[in-house]
């Protein structure tokens, strides 16, 4: 990019097979539930964006037993006209992204908003994120329609079942590991520059001195990568998904000779390619429940690449 780390950036990909993986992610949203179980598999979806075509392969997961859930990966692979400099990235995403925890690790980059894990003197915090809403945008009425659409948000029941299950996960990942527990009743919705979040912060009283890194591996992969039962969803991404993640949606952090440290989760993030460093694969994602609408949940996976899209225009 430049001898910078800036310069153009071209998108790569093709439009085969949009038609059908739109079908067969509406067809997902709209199975009958019939056993309890938390299924995922992996379609190629081709989107049309504003640069060319996107690569959007997502991950459809379906618990059958009156819900329908989802961890739902999606990549972009872009390219510049000379080496991406994973620091000028990293500076541009911590300045626009301040409420998100911006990092660089052996090529990954990104900017992420969900806390993992954060321990700190003996107080254990993680913040959640899942029900998601993209933002009005620039303008004079901005600010009225993106209230109105956090009020939107706060009262939809796909988006609130969505981040129940995702609460629930942490909050039961953590239990054994905490003499007490604070898990509000109800998310706040979380104010980024592309998007909106439910959010809730569960925290907890450190019992038995586990150190962050034992509780990042107790609480990863929560449901909202991977699903719920974990293990049982495990197995099926391990044999449906066509997609390597890498190290996204993994824990990214740091850890203290006392054991204290935080942990995020590697989201909005790109991976630079190590062999070929003019190269970077991007990643989002977006959660899928019963009342999922696929456009709008492709839409909202769009949403969610614009930090390091943004951060890597030339401008």
């Amino acid at each position: 990019m430049g001898g910078d780390g800036r310069g153009g950036v071209g998108v790569e990909g093709g439009l085969g097979g949009a038609l059908a993986a739109f079908a067969v992610l509406s067809a997902v949203c709209a199975v009958a539930p019939t056993i309890e179980l938390l299924l995922v598999a992996t379609i190629p979806v081709m989107l049309l964006a504003d640069r060319g075509h996107v690569n959007l392969p997502l991950i459809l997961s379906t618990l059958f037993g009156g819900w329908l859930g989802a961890a739902s990966a999606n990549t972009l692979n872009m390219v510049a006209d000379a080496d991406i400099d994973p620091r000028w990235l990293l500076t541009r995403l911590a300045a626009r992204y301040r409420d998100t925890w911006a990092f660089a690790v052996d090529g990954l980059v990104g900017a992420t908003p969900e806390l993992l894990v954060r321990s700190e003197k003996g107080l254990v915090t993680s913040r959640v994120l899942a029900g998601t809403i993209r933002r009005a945008g620039a303008g004079a009425s901005s600010e009225e329609q993106d209230l109105a659409l956090a009020a939107s948000l706060a009262r939809s029941s796909k988006d609130l079942e969505e981040h129940e299950y995702a609460v629930r996960s942490v909050e039961a990942a953590l239990r054994p590991h905490c003499s007490s527990m604070n898990v509000p009743d109800a998310p706040f919705v979380l104010n980024l520059p592309n998007v909106l979040h439910l959010a809730t912060d569960v925290s907890g009283a450190l019992a038995g001195g586990a150190s962050s890194l034992t509780l990042a591996a107790s609480l990863h992969p929560s449901a909202a990568v991977c699903g719920t039962p974990t293990n049982e969803a495990a197995l099926v991404i391990d044999e449906l998904e066509h997609m390597d993640r890498g190290r996204y949606a993994g824990p990214v952090g740091w850890i203290d000779a006392a054991g204290d440290g935080e942990w995020g989760i590697a989201l909005r993030s790109g991976q630079i390619d190590i062999e070929n460093p003019c190269r970077i694969r991007l990643f989002a994602g977006c959660g899928i429940v019963a009342g999922s609408d696929p456009v709008s949940e492709v839409a909202e996976s769009v949403a969610k690449l614009s930090p390091m899209r943004e951060a890597l225009r030339d401008d």
